[in-house]
């Protein structure tokens, strides 16, 4: 067993397997089946709050998807920082459903 341990952990080869098999499974974690990443939250409605440094929270309106919410986010952040680079800021992606306004939080 120390032989295997040792094959494993100190051949850099198999080191570079390991973590390639790692990467893989993650991103076939992420993917819907058709391999397309997150494409039932591409297609879903999500309400977007912006959240200033001192936690106020601000409703940016509905976007349709989440790399649309995360933009909305973004871009409402650029305009606000002023060119500060030290602008803290987050966000919240809230899924909207029919019986929900927030049923789950992304980002």
């Amino acid at each position: 067993m120390d032989l295997f341990i040792k094959v494993i952990f100190y051949n850099r080869s198999m080191k570079l397997l390991i973590i390639i098999f790692i990467g893989i499974a993650i991103f076939k974690g992420c993917s819907d089946g058709d391999g397309n990443l997150n494409s039932s939250l591409e297609n879903s409605t999500f309400n977007v709050y912006f959240y200033f440094p001192d936690n106020h929270e601000y409703y940016l309106g509905q976007a349709r998807g989440l790399s649309q919410c995360q933009s909305k986010s973004w871009d409402f952040a650029n305009e606000k920082s002023n060119g500060e680079t030290n602008f803290k800021w987050d966000y919240i992606c809230c899924l909207q459903t029919s019986t929900s306004s927030c049923s789950e939080k992304h980002k």
